[in-house]
This record gives C-alpha cells, structure tokens and sequence, in this order.
C-alpha cells in the first residue's frame, strides 16, 4: 500500500500540518510524545504508512517543516505537540520571504533548498515502497508560493515517477491578508499545474463561512479553519490506514477515479457531517442525511458553484459502518436527479473506523468545471495589478522579469480555456431528465 510523506511550507502550510498530526495521532492512538497509548490493534496495524518507529518505542511522523522564517516553527517545537516530529525535520531562515514569490523561489529559498531536499530526501529513502508526497502550502504568501513552486519542481526532477498531492490554499477574495497575493497566486499556479497529480484547493472564505454559518462559530480562527483542512486530509488517507475497501483505496486510486484530463486534477474538497458543537451530540445521522449534506455547495471548502459547471469526476470517501446498498442506491439517484451538472462518474472508498465524536462521517473530492472561476477571479486580479505595474520591482529586484509574469498568466489562461472547453462539451451532451421515477410512479428522491 506505500508510506506517505507530509511536507509542510510556510505559515499557513505548518500550522495545517500541526492541526493535520493532531488529528491523525488522536485517530492511532499516539501521544504528544509519540508514544503510543491507543485501544485497538486496527491503530497499530498500518500505522508505519505515516510513522516511524523509533529505537525506543516513539512514533514519529514522517513529515518534513519548512519556513524561511523562525517564529513560527518555534512555536509548533514549544507546542503540546513540539516533541513529536523529529528535530532536523525543522527547517527554517532567518529573515523570511517578505510575502514576495522570488524571494521564496530564487533568494532566500533557494539558499534553503539543498537542506530542505536533504531532508524530505532522508523521509523517503525510509520509505519501503512510498505511496505519494503530499504538500500543505498558501500560494498567497511568500515561502508557500515561491519555495513551494521551488520544492515541487526538484520533486519531479528527483522523482518523477512518485505521486503528488497538495493541499493549497488559495488567497481570500474579500479580505487580502498581503497586496501582491495575486501574483504569488499566479506565479506559483504553472509548479502546481506540472508537478501536482492531484491539488485540493481551500481558501479562507469558504472556510470562514463554514465555521461561522454551519459550525455556528461566533468568531472563527485560523485553527478552526485548519481543523477542517485536517480532517479532509485525514480522510483523504483513511482507507490505506484502517480496514475497510478491499483492495486498499490509495492517493494513486483516488487520482485515477478524479482526474479524467491532465492538467484538470484542481479539485473540490467537502466534508460532512458538519453541524454546531451544541447540536451535533442531539443530531442523529443516517445515509440520506449524509448524502444529502455531502452533495450540498454550502459544505465546499471553495468558493464556487458546482450547480453552475459541470461535475467531471467525484470521488466519495466514507467513515464509519454504512448500509452500502443504501449508499449504491443512493449516489445512483443522486447523479440521474442532478443530471444537468453532474455528468461524470462517483467513485466510493470505505474506511471502517469513523473520526473521534462521530458515528459516520463522509468526505467529497469533486472535480468540477466551476473551479474555474477560482482562477478568474485571480486572473482579475493580476491583471488589474500588472496594468498599473505595481509593485512589480519588488521582484525585479530579486532578479525576475515582466516576462515571467507573462508566461504564468499564459499558463493559467490556457488552464482556464481548458476547463471552458470541457465543459462546453459536457454541455452539448445530450440531457436525461431531472427526476427519475421508481416503478410505482412516484418521483424518487434521496
């Protein structure tokens, strides 16, 4: 089935990888120490897949931190959790990346780089048969974009045959934490597009939105917003890591049942049951109530609409012990009553064990045509900025040209016309009714 490898870039990407080992040491029964004091074989059974077993009994995560600047990698290594990742998997400068793409890519994380491969190096040759290197970054910043397109790119030159996913952060539409998000975003687009074999995409709107309109969240945080990435990410690995499909359910499965057309591997992520602390415990849960909240645009972790594109591919990831003839019977209902965006086909990974607090619980990697206007709004954005050429000699300086802006726009601009393309296609395929009816009749419903 093959180890997984977690690397974590900048800011944003270590505290979602903080948040993520969190949930993943409460699942196997692990320790801030790593030690292990869980309650069942089926914790022990898989877990060298994301640990390493230590001489003296220690479970350590096979996960690589990296920022260009200090004060955050400190905080995590004084953290509950600070004991639990080896120490020369801390990786850090001194000065940081200014928010800026070039300093993360061709300054100050190239004088990173050689320590940073060295050590994502080491995690991998430890590997018996490595099933993928997944990646948490923001593309909005300076280290998750810039040293993030850097890594990736020495990835596929180190490992071209190894699979790749990420979990990527994209920058807020209404509240810009920095001005020059947009060409981070834009320039760090063309390493995702070449290297990713399958890239979730989050950003920060739709996870507000959820913790404070579902989750009934007064004031959400950063942390509750990484707790969501988190528990995407531990669904995303929890059929290689507990019982449940037979075969085992890999990244390389849930890429081949996602991705029809390369470079379309942008993809949707949701997850359910979501509802507020005060009334989760009173809620009962059954498969019509997941189906129905797992198809619902309000859970999506990405501002757009799926009901106005076109569903490619959907893969389905289910916790927990379900009625499967009731899941089979299900989706086959709810793809023929949502015909006119959803043309592509669901696939379906079991996992036995349900996350902490839940009885059943089930996640969503929608491949949709909507992701598109993802990257218009950004592409609305740089040009707005490249037109008034402002701020462009922050990069000038760190020894970039008007021509590499040019070529990643190109990128994203042929990125767009293809997702237009499918989806025209998609489009002018012929239409089966809105409602199906069962032998009685009736219009069925799910």
């Amino acid at each position: 089935m093959g180890e997984i490898v977690t690397i974590c870039l900048g800011q944003c990407g270590t505290q979602i990888g903080c948040k993520y080992w969190e949930v993943i040491c409460d699942e196997h029964g692990i320790l801030p120490n790593g030690m292990y004091c869980g309650d069942s074989d089926m914790q022990l059974e898989k877990i060298n897949l994301l640990y390493i077993e230590s001489s003296v009994g220690r479970y350590v995560p096979r996960s690589v931190l990296i920022d260009l600047e200090p004060s955050v990698l400190e905080a995590i290594r004084s953290s509950e959790f600070g004991e639990l990742h080896r120490p020369d998997n801390f990786i850090f400068g001194k000065t940081g990346a200014g928010n800026n793409w070039a300093k993360g890519r061709h300054t100050e994380g190239a004088e990173m780089l050689e320590t940073s491969i060295e050590a994502i190096r080491k995690e991998v040759e430890a590997c018996s048969r490595i099933q993928a290197i997944q990646i948490t970054h923001s593309i909005g910043g300076g280290c998750g974009s810039g040293m993030g397109s850097l890594v990736l790119d020495e990835i596929k030159l180190d490992y071209p045959k190894l699979t790749v996913a990420t979990y990527s952060v994209f920058p807020s539409s209404n509240a810009s934490e920095t001005v020059v998000e947009p060409y981070n975003s834009i320039l760090s687009i063309p390493a995702l597009v070449d290297v990713s074999h399958l890239t979730f995409c989050f950003d920060n709107d739709s996870l507000h939105k959820i913790c404070h309109e579902i989750l009934k969240i007064s004031t959400p945080t950063y942390s509750d917003m990484n707790h969501l990435v988190a528990m995407v990410m531990a669904t995303a690995s929890c059929c290689s890591r507990f019982p449940g499909n037979v075969p085992i359910y890999t990244y390389q499965n849930l890429i081949d049942d996602v991705v029809a057309v390369h470079p379309l591997h942008f993809v949707v992520p949701g997850f359910v049951p979501l509802s507020s602390r005060g009334v989760l415990p009173y809620r009962t849960m059954d498969m019509l109530d997941l189906l129905q909240q797992m198809f619902d645009p309000k859970i999506l972790m990405t501002k757009c609409d799926p009901t106005i594109g076109k569903y490619m591919r959907v893969a389905s990831i289910f916790r927990g012990h379900h009625p499967w003839n009731s899941v089979e019977e299900g989706l086959r209902k709810l793809k023929i009553l949502s015909k006119p965006y959803f043309v592509g086909d669901i696939s379906k990974g079991f996992c036995d064990l349900p996350p902490r607090g839940y009885k059943t619980a089930a996640a969503i990697v929608g491949n949709t045509t909507s992701v598109m206007s993802l990257f218009g709004r950004l592409r609305k954005s740089f040009a707005a900025m490249m037109k008034r050429r402002a701020y462009l000699h922050w990069y000038f300086g760190e020894g970039m040209h008007q021509q590499d802006f040019i070529d990643a726009e190109n990128v994203v601009s042929n990125l767009v016309t293809h997702y237009q393309k499918i989806e025209l296609d998609l489009s002018n395929k012929e239409q089966v009714p809105s409602k199906l009816e069962d032998d009685s009749g009736s219009p069925c419903t799910i």
